[in-house]
């Protein structure tokens, strides 16, 4: 399992642990990176404010896909946690029908609930908030998504981060992204709007060392029968 500093856990409202499985691996996986950016403290480009909700505190991810159009509500109002919601396809139609009325489905209200209560024991804790029970993520988001690869996914979702903080820092405009990165100007674009998903881990390390980052591969032996890929920032 890949860890990092300063990653804000996850925590999926009501049955949205279960129903990402029903989804297009493209949707998953873009998921997946949007909300890790948020455990991360930083708002994917994709990601905006939700409707009918003051201040940034709640925002929704929606991806367009062949099979339809699907929404993902986050809330980062909480010290402790993220907590997600996957909208299934029910609960998307009445979000778009309560849109136009200031009104939301049962898990972004949960959103603006308070910290909640915890019941349960073990490792798996399983908070309410406003009555509705949330699913502490394995700690990977991808795994929780079911997306083959997932270590590899958090890995290249860390090096994207590490990415957008430095363009942010440096205040790059794409013409210069491109230049120091040495990609194309159709890449610099999606990859400004969160998409790199055609661009390799080893591509990504080489533009983190253009814009001024030392990149550092350690390899040791581990108990485990396979080992992991991991990513650590300094």
């Amino acid at each position: 399992m890949h860890t990092s500093q300063d990653e804000f856990p996850l925590e999926w409202i009501g049955s949205s642990y279960k129903d990402p499985m029903q989804l297009p691996a493209k949707v998953r996986k873009f998921v997946g990176f949007a909300l890790n950016f948020a455990q991360h403290g930083i708002q994917h480009s994709s990601a905006k404010v939700l409707k009918g909700f003051s201040g940034a505190g709640v925002l929704e991810v929606v991806e367009n896909n062949a099979g339809g159009t699907y929404r993902t509500v986050y809330t980062v109002r909480f010290e402790e946690a993220v907590f997600a919601a996957l909208l299934p396809e029910e609960e998307q139609e009445r979000h778009r029908h309560a849109e136009g009325e200031g009104r939301h489905g049962r898990y972004p209200g949960a959103a603006q609930g308070g910290r909640g209560r915890s019941k349960g024991d073990g490792d798996m804790r399983t908070p309410v908030v406003n009555g509705i029970e949330v699913t502490t993520s394995s700690g990977n988001v991808f795994a929780d998504l079911g997306l083959p690869n997932a270590d590899k996914l958090k890995v290249k979702s860390g090096l994207m981060i590490e990415i957008t903080k430095a363009v942010r820092r440096l205040d790059l405009t794409q013409e210069e992204v491109g230049r120091r990165m040495g990609l194309p100007q159709p890449k610099v674009s999606a990859l400004l709007r969160g998409d790199f998903t055609n661009l390799s881990e080893r591509k990504l390390m080489d533009a983190l060392n253009r814009l001024g980052y030392d990149i550092e591969i350690t390899v040791r032996p581990t108990a485990d029968p396979v080992g992991h890929l991991t990513l650590a920032i300094a």
